[in-house]
Parts: C-alpha cells; sequence; structure tokens
C-alpha cells in the first residue's frame, strides 16, 4: 500500500503542469452551470457558422480548414455571444419572471416548487432575524457578524440560482433555434436538426418536446428557488421567545 502511494505521489509530481489542469476541467464539468454554458456556447457557434452561409459543426472534419485560421469571424462570433449571454437572454429571464409573476393565472408556475416546511425550524433554532435584533440590543457584535454572513450567502445563492436559470434559457433558446433552424431563414446544417433527421418524426418530436419541458422545470426550479430564511441554533434565545408566544396560563407548566 506505501508503494501505491509512493507511485502516485511520484506521478502527480511529474505531471504537475498538465493533469491537474485536466482533473480542474473534468471537476467543472460535473457543475450543472458549467456544462450548460458550455452547451451554449457550442450552440452558438453552430447557428452562427450556419447563419453566416457555411456549414455547422456536425460538418468539420480533418479535410475543412481549421476554424481558427478565421480569426475575424472568431472574434465577430464572441463578441455576439458575449452580448447574447450577458444581456439578452438576462433581459428575456427578466421579462419571463415579470409575466409570470404578474399575469394572471401563470403565477402557480411560480408555486411549483415552494417548499411548505420553508418556515419551519427546530427546536432550539431562531430565525436570523429574531437573533439579529436580540443582538443589537445586547451589542453581541460576534452574532451580528454572523446574521450578516448569513444573509450574504443567501443573497448569493439566489443570485446564483437565478443566474444558472438565465443559462438554462439560453440553452432553450439556442436549443429551439438549431432544432428548427427555418426560424433564423437557415435551409438546415445545425447541430440538433442533422440529429433530428436521422430520427423518425415522431420520435424526434417526441424527444424535442420532452427535453424542452424538462429544461423549463429547471428554469423555474432555478428562478423561484425555495428561498428558506436562514435559522442559527440558539437554546437560551429560543427558550426566550417560546417563553414570550405561550399564553400566560401555560407559562407555569414550562
Amino acid at each position: 500500500m506505501k508503494k501505491v502511494k509512493k507511485m502516485i505521489n511520484e506521478l502527480k509530481e511529474e505531471s504537475s503542469g498538465k493533469i491537474p489542469v485536466f482533473i480542474g476541467m473534468l471537476d467543472r464539468a460535473w457543475e450543472g452551470r458549467w456544462t450548460m454554458q458550455l452547451i451554449q456556447a457550442v450552440l452558438f457557434l453552430d447557428l452562427s457558422m450556419c447563419v453566416s452561409g457555411g456549414n455547422g459543426l456536425t460538418s468539420l472534419s480533418s479535410g475543412t480548414p481549421a476554424l481558427l485560421s478565421h480569426v475575424g469571424f472568431l472574434l465577430i462570433t464572441l463578441a455576439a455571444f458575449a452580448v447574447f449571454s450577458a444581456y439578452l437572454v438576462r433581459a428575456a429571464g427578466s421579462l419571463f419572471r415579470i409575466i409570470i409573476l404578474f399575469v394572471p393565472g401563470l403565477y402557480w408556475l411560480a408555486c411549483l416548487f415552494d417548499d411548505p416546511h420553508a418556515h419551519e425550524k427546530a427546536h432550539g433554532y431562531v430565525w436570523a432575524s429574531q437573533l439579529r435584533d436580540h443582538a443589537i440590543k445586547t451589542n453581541a457584535t460576534y452574532w451580528i457578524d454572523k446574521c450578516d454572513e448569513l444573509d450574504a450567502r443567501r443573497f448569493k445563492i439566489r443570485l446564483d440560482q437565478r443566474e444558472l436559470g438565465n443559462v438554462i434559457l439560453g440553452v432553450l433558446m439556442l436549443g429551439i433555434a438549431s432544432w428548427h433552424p427555418q426560424l433564423l431563414g437557415v435551409e438546415g446544417g445545425t447541430a440538433l436538426s442533422v440529429m433530428s433527421s436521422y430520427l423518425p418524426a415522431g420520435y424526434s418530436m417526441f424527444i424535442g418536446s420532452l427535453t424542452s419541458l424538462v429544461l423549463i422545470c429547471m428554469i423555474l426550479g432555478a428562478w423561484f428557488y425555495p428561498d428558506r430564511p436562514p435559522v442559527i441554533e440558539h437554546p437560551v434565545l429560543y427558550h426566550e421567545l417560546h417563553s414570550l408566544e405561550q399564553p400566560t396560563y401555560l407559562k407555569r407548566f414550562d
């Protein structure tokens, strides 16, 4: 066993410049957001090649001129992708969220992923807002900093989930355009249209509809992620607040 560990350590030292980078890429491939961003970039490049009058990524081969040789096309595509992902998708996401929240009959979409136990807390725990009020009154800086840390973490989670929903929305938009390139005035040749051409019409429609439905559920789940207020274990304050909430005739039995 010691010899095996020694060999592994030697391999790590010898390949310290290459393997860690490769392993890091593999680790990131398991992250949902990074994977969706990669899919979005590939679909956008494929569509750009078809819209510009060329062939999609599926037509590339060893005999095809190197894509990297077209520096101008790559720069324009990169700039267009940055505008699409940073502005257009986020604007579309904000518009869709407003429609869901304020158009009558659509609000139920925002409640699909509600957690009925989000506003419950275990014995001995108090809401961070309650602890903050108590800490401000008693000038307990430690607990104030702790509440600030939880609030910052909660805010970051909300932003990350919203951004994840926007990324998946971009994948859905590009996926629909790649599946039906006629919407962009392109006859065909996109990655998903080529894939669908190998499937029977019924299977193609079923797979496309099912994938779109799954992506829509993922978008809604990310946008309207159950927002559970943070709780902190503080038995002393818990019993103090609990005694205040009880009726007077029950307090003597505690």
